[in-house]
Protein backbone atom coordinates (compact mmCIF):
# COMPACT_ATOMS: atom_id res chain seq x y z
CA UNK A 1 0.00 0.00 0.00
CA UNK A 2 1.27 3.49 -0.89
CA UNK A 3 2.38 5.24 2.47
CA UNK A 4 3.51 8.70 3.35
CA UNK A 5 7.69 8.06 2.54
CA UNK A 6 10.22 9.12 -0.29
CA UNK A 7 10.25 6.40 -3.34
CA UNK A 8 13.82 5.92 -4.08
CA UNK A 9 15.90 4.02 -6.47
CA UNK A 10 18.87 1.41 -5.94
CA UNK A 11 20.71 3.20 -8.87
CA UNK A 12 21.48 6.69 -7.41
CA UNK A 13 24.31 5.67 -5.20
CA UNK A 14 26.62 8.96 -3.57
CA UNK A 15 29.27 10.70 -5.59
CA UNK A 16 28.10 8.82 -8.86
CA UNK A 17 26.70 10.35 -12.10
CA UNK A 18 22.78 9.49 -12.04
CA UNK A 19 20.26 9.39 -14.59
CA UNK A 20 17.79 11.83 -14.75
CA UNK A 21 15.24 9.75 -15.99
CA UNK A 22 15.13 7.35 -12.93
CA UNK A 23 14.17 11.28 -10.96
CA UNK A 24 11.34 11.49 -13.51
CA UNK A 25 10.02 8.17 -12.42
CA UNK A 26 10.37 9.00 -8.44
CA UNK A 27 8.55 11.95 -9.46
CA UNK A 28 5.71 10.55 -10.94
CA UNK A 29 5.38 7.63 -7.91
CA UNK A 30 5.38 10.74 -5.57
CA UNK A 31 2.52 12.53 -7.12
CA UNK A 32 0.57 9.07 -7.59
CA UNK A 33 0.79 8.41 -4.22
CA UNK A 34 0.07 12.08 -2.63
CA UNK A 35 -3.91 11.12 -3.17
CA UNK A 36 -3.17 8.26 -0.87
CA UNK A 37 -1.43 10.22 1.86
CA UNK A 38 -3.97 12.89 1.89
CA UNK A 39 -6.54 10.36 2.04
CA UNK A 40 -4.62 8.48 4.86
CA UNK A 41 -3.97 11.92 7.04
CA UNK A 42 -7.92 12.34 7.07
CA UNK A 43 -8.35 8.91 8.56
CA UNK A 44 -5.52 9.65 11.02
CA UNK A 45 -6.86 12.87 12.22
CA UNK A 46 -10.84 12.04 12.54
CA UNK A 47 -9.72 8.77 14.46
CA UNK A 48 -7.26 11.13 16.89
CA UNK A 49 -10.48 13.17 17.12
CA UNK A 50 -12.74 10.15 18.01
CA UNK A 51 -10.79 8.72 20.77
CA UNK A 52 -10.41 11.74 22.45
CA UNK A 53 -14.05 12.75 22.30
CA UNK A 54 -14.62 9.38 23.86
CA UNK A 55 -12.33 9.75 26.58
CA UNK A 56 -13.98 13.27 27.38
CA UNK A 57 -17.40 11.15 27.45
CA UNK A 58 -15.94 8.86 30.09
CA UNK A 59 -14.32 11.89 31.84
CA UNK A 60 -18.12 13.50 32.57
CA UNK A 61 -19.50 10.56 33.44
CA UNK A 62 -17.23 9.92 35.92
CA UNK A 63 -17.37 13.76 37.17
CA UNK A 64 -21.61 12.79 37.57
CA UNK A 65 -23.26 13.95 33.93
CA UNK A 66 -26.61 12.74 33.44
CA UNK A 67 -27.13 10.67 30.28
CA UNK A 68 -30.08 13.31 28.67
CA UNK A 69 -26.87 16.26 29.00
CA UNK A 70 -24.85 13.78 27.22
CA UNK A 71 -27.24 13.00 24.18
CA UNK A 72 -26.35 15.96 22.09
CA UNK A 73 -22.19 14.89 22.33
CA UNK A 74 -23.18 11.15 21.48
CA UNK A 75 -25.22 12.28 18.54
CA UNK A 76 -21.57 14.22 17.56
CA UNK A 77 -19.48 11.47 18.01
CA UNK A 78 -21.64 9.17 16.23
CA UNK A 79 -20.93 11.75 13.26
CA UNK A 80 -17.84 11.75 13.65
CA UNK A 81 -17.77 8.01 13.51
CA UNK A 82 -19.44 7.98 10.24
CA UNK A 83 -16.78 10.56 9.01
CA UNK A 84 -14.62 7.82 9.92
CA UNK A 85 -16.00 5.20 8.12
CA UNK A 86 -16.72 7.53 4.81
CA UNK A 87 -12.84 8.82 5.14
CA UNK A 88 -11.40 4.79 5.28
CA UNK A 89 -13.84 4.23 2.43
CA UNK A 90 -12.32 6.73 0.32
CA UNK A 91 -8.65 5.94 1.49
CA UNK A 92 -9.27 2.53 -0.16
CA UNK A 93 -10.49 3.84 -3.51
CA UNK A 94 -7.64 5.91 -3.31
CA UNK A 95 -5.24 3.17 -2.54
CA UNK A 96 -6.80 0.83 -5.35
CA UNK A 97 -6.12 4.16 -8.04
CA UNK A 98 -2.41 4.68 -6.64
CA UNK A 99 -1.45 0.94 -6.60
CA UNK A 100 -2.66 0.94 -10.71
CA UNK A 101 -0.99 4.16 -11.63
CA UNK A 102 2.03 2.78 -9.73
CA UNK A 103 2.39 -0.70 -11.65
CA UNK A 104 1.68 1.32 -14.71
CA UNK A 105 4.41 3.51 -14.06
CA UNK A 106 7.06 1.23 -12.92
CA UNK A 107 6.03 -1.48 -15.90
CA UNK A 108 6.80 1.57 -18.35
CA UNK A 109 10.45 2.23 -16.81
CA UNK A 110 13.89 0.49 -17.08
CA UNK A 111 13.93 -2.84 -14.74
CA UNK A 112 15.83 -1.62 -11.30
CA UNK A 113 17.82 -4.63 -10.26
CA UNK A 114 20.89 -4.30 -12.61
CA UNK A 115 22.14 -1.34 -13.60
CA UNK A 116 25.62 -0.16 -14.71
CA UNK A 117 27.32 3.46 -14.20
CA UNK A 118 29.73 5.82 -15.57
CA UNK A 119 33.11 6.18 -13.30
CA UNK A 120 32.02 9.12 -10.62
CA UNK A 121 33.97 12.32 -11.62
CA UNK A 122 34.84 13.24 -8.25
CA UNK A 123 38.29 12.41 -6.39
CA UNK A 124 36.84 11.38 -3.47
CA UNK A 125 40.64 11.74 -1.96
CA UNK A 126 40.68 15.37 -1.96
CA UNK A 127 36.75 15.66 -1.44
CA UNK A 128 34.99 16.03 1.88
CA UNK A 129 31.94 13.90 3.02
CA UNK A 130 30.46 16.22 5.44
CA UNK A 131 27.17 15.75 8.11
CA UNK A 132 25.09 18.82 7.33
CA UNK A 133 21.20 19.32 8.82
CA UNK A 134 19.70 19.59 5.11
CA UNK A 135 16.79 17.60 5.73
CA UNK A 136 14.28 17.19 8.49
CA UNK A 137 13.39 15.37 11.26
CA UNK A 138 10.01 13.33 11.13
CA UNK A 139 8.39 10.56 12.59
CA UNK A 140 5.32 8.65 11.34
CA UNK A 141 4.28 5.74 13.97
CA UNK A 142 1.65 3.09 13.63
CA UNK A 143 0.40 0.45 16.42
CA UNK A 144 -2.00 -2.64 15.72
CA UNK A 145 -2.98 -5.11 18.72
CA UNK A 146 -2.88 -8.61 17.20
CA UNK A 147 -5.09 -10.90 19.04
CA UNK A 148 -4.33 -14.42 19.55
CA UNK A 149 -6.50 -17.22 20.12
CA UNK A 150 -4.64 -20.36 21.45
CA UNK A 151 -4.75 -23.53 18.71
CA UNK A 152 -2.66 -24.88 16.29
CA UNK A 153 -3.54 -23.37 13.58
CA UNK A 154 -4.03 -19.94 14.59
CA UNK A 155 -0.22 -19.66 15.59
CA UNK A 156 1.01 -19.85 12.43
CA UNK A 157 -1.83 -17.16 11.32
CA UNK A 158 -0.59 -14.90 14.63
CA UNK A 159 2.94 -14.87 13.43
CA UNK A 160 2.01 -14.73 10.12
CA UNK A 161 -0.35 -11.39 10.24
CA UNK A 162 1.74 -9.45 12.15
CA UNK A 163 4.96 -10.21 9.98
CA UNK A 164 3.14 -9.33 7.30
CA UNK A 165 2.09 -6.12 8.78
CA UNK A 166 5.56 -5.42 9.87
CA UNK A 167 6.78 -6.23 6.29
CA UNK A 168 4.86 -4.12 4.64
CA UNK A 169 5.32 -0.97 6.73
CA UNK A 170 9.00 -1.31 6.47
CA UNK A 171 9.39 -1.96 2.93
CA UNK A 172 6.97 0.81 2.15
CA UNK A 173 9.94 3.53 3.59
CA UNK A 174 13.07 1.38 3.59
CA UNK A 175 12.33 -0.61 0.66
CA UNK A 176 11.07 -4.43 -0.44
CA UNK A 177 14.49 -6.19 0.78
CA UNK A 178 15.01 -4.04 4.86
CA UNK A 179 10.89 -5.04 4.60
CA UNK A 180 11.24 -8.94 4.15
CA UNK A 181 14.32 -8.98 6.26
CA UNK A 182 12.20 -7.10 9.10
CA UNK A 183 9.29 -9.15 8.15
CA UNK A 184 11.22 -12.91 9.18
CA UNK A 185 12.70 -11.23 11.89
CA UNK A 186 9.02 -10.30 13.51
CA UNK A 187 7.85 -13.77 12.67
CA UNK A 188 10.99 -15.42 14.31
CA UNK A 189 9.97 -13.32 17.41
CA UNK A 190 6.86 -13.74 17.55
CA UNK A 191 6.86 -17.21 16.93
CA UNK A 192 9.70 -17.86 20.06
CA UNK A 193 6.94 -16.39 22.17
CA UNK A 194 4.26 -18.57 21.35
CA UNK A 195 5.34 -21.27 23.11
CA UNK A 196 3.54 -20.06 26.13
CA UNK A 197 0.00 -21.04 26.89
CA UNK A 198 -0.91 -17.77 28.30
CA UNK A 199 -0.03 -15.35 25.40
CA UNK A 200 -3.45 -13.13 25.34
CA UNK A 201 -2.49 -10.95 21.99
CA UNK A 202 0.33 -8.98 20.91
CA UNK A 203 0.60 -5.76 20.19
CA UNK A 204 3.28 -3.92 17.37
CA UNK A 205 4.73 -0.76 17.31
CA UNK A 206 6.48 0.42 13.87
CA UNK A 207 8.06 3.88 13.57
CA UNK A 208 9.45 5.07 10.98
CA UNK A 209 11.77 8.26 10.58
CA UNK A 210 13.59 10.44 8.81
CA UNK A 211 16.66 12.35 9.89
CA UNK A 212 17.74 15.85 9.39
CA UNK A 213 21.67 15.59 9.03
CA UNK A 214 22.57 14.43 5.83
CA UNK A 215 25.28 13.59 4.18
CA UNK A 216 26.83 15.92 1.47
CA UNK A 217 30.02 16.35 -0.37
CA UNK A 218 31.72 19.71 0.35
CA UNK A 219 34.03 20.65 -0.76
CA UNK A 220 34.02 19.23 -4.12
CA UNK A 221 37.26 18.07 -5.97
CA UNK A 222 36.68 16.70 -9.70
CA UNK A 223 39.04 14.59 -11.08
CA UNK A 224 39.33 16.48 -14.64
CA UNK A 225 40.65 13.65 -16.54
CA UNK A 226 37.92 11.21 -15.67
CA UNK A 227 35.45 14.40 -15.51
CA UNK A 228 36.39 14.11 -19.62
CA UNK A 229 36.89 11.00 -20.31
CA UNK A 230 33.22 10.29 -18.25
CA UNK A 231 31.74 12.94 -20.03
CA UNK A 232 32.73 11.65 -23.93
CA UNK A 233 30.81 8.55 -22.45
CA UNK A 234 28.16 10.09 -20.49
CA UNK A 235 27.12 12.79 -23.94
CA UNK A 236 27.71 9.94 -26.28
CA UNK A 237 29.60 12.04 -28.60
CA UNK A 238 32.84 10.99 -30.29
CA UNK A 239 35.81 12.54 -28.63
CA UNK A 240 37.01 14.40 -32.25
CA UNK A 241 34.07 16.70 -31.99
CA UNK A 242 36.01 18.12 -29.36
CA UNK A 243 38.53 20.50 -29.40
CA UNK A 244 40.43 21.92 -26.73
CA UNK A 245 39.42 26.02 -27.78
CA UNK A 246 35.94 24.76 -27.48
CA UNK A 247 36.00 23.17 -24.12
CA UNK A 248 38.20 26.41 -22.79
CA UNK A 249 35.32 28.48 -24.06
CA UNK A 250 33.06 26.45 -22.50
CA UNK A 251 34.98 26.10 -19.02
CA UNK A 252 35.19 30.13 -19.59
CA UNK A 253 30.69 30.24 -19.28
CA UNK A 254 29.26 31.08 -16.63
CA UNK A 255 26.68 28.38 -15.09
CA UNK A 256 23.08 28.99 -15.40
CA UNK A 257 19.80 27.77 -13.65
CA UNK A 258 18.85 26.39 -17.44
CA UNK A 259 22.20 24.62 -17.77
CA UNK A 260 21.00 21.39 -16.06
CA UNK A 261 20.15 19.19 -19.12
CA UNK A 262 23.23 19.77 -20.63
CA UNK A 263 25.15 18.90 -17.90
CA UNK A 264 26.23 15.84 -16.52
CA UNK A 265 24.26 15.40 -13.57
CA UNK A 266 26.57 13.68 -9.96
CA UNK A 267 24.92 13.02 -6.48
CA UNK A 268 26.39 14.66 -4.18
CA UNK A 269 24.36 14.34 -1.29
CA UNK A 270 21.81 12.22 0.77
CA UNK A 271 19.76 11.72 3.48
CA UNK A 272 18.66 8.76 6.06
CA UNK A 273 16.00 7.43 7.34
CA UNK A 274 15.40 4.42 10.49
CA UNK A 275 12.56 2.27 11.94
CA UNK A 276 12.34 0.45 14.47
CA UNK A 277 9.89 -2.61 15.15
CA UNK A 278 8.37 -3.20 19.26
CA UNK A 279 6.56 -6.23 20.38
CA UNK A 280 4.61 -5.97 23.87
CA UNK A 281 2.84 -9.53 24.54
CA UNK A 282 -0.13 -9.81 26.84
CA UNK A 283 -0.13 -12.83 29.02
CA UNK A 284 -2.59 -14.23 31.53
CA UNK A 285 -0.89 -14.64 34.54
CA UNK A 286 -3.26 -16.69 37.10
CA UNK A 287 -2.53 -18.41 40.33
CA UNK A 288 -4.71 -19.39 43.62
CA UNK A 289 -4.01 -19.13 46.94
CA UNK A 290 -5.61 -20.90 50.23
CA UNK A 291 -5.64 -19.62 53.68
CA UNK A 292 -6.95 -21.10 57.39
Amino acid sequence: MPTSTIPFDPSLVLGMVIDLSRLDVLKEIAEAQKPVDSARDRVNALTRQKLSLDMTMRELITIGADADSLEQLRQEIAKVLQAIIGAATDLGSQVMIAEDKIANIKNSSEQQQISSQIQSPIDFSGSQLKTMPLSSDTMNMDVQYFRYEQNSQEDESHANSISAYVGEKIGSFLGPSYGSQAAFSANSAVNRNLNSNTLQGTVVVCINCTHKNARVFSPIVLDVESAIENWVKFSKQPWGAQSPDLMQKLALEPVNPGDEGNGMPVLVGESYGSSFVGFVHLQKDESTSSFK
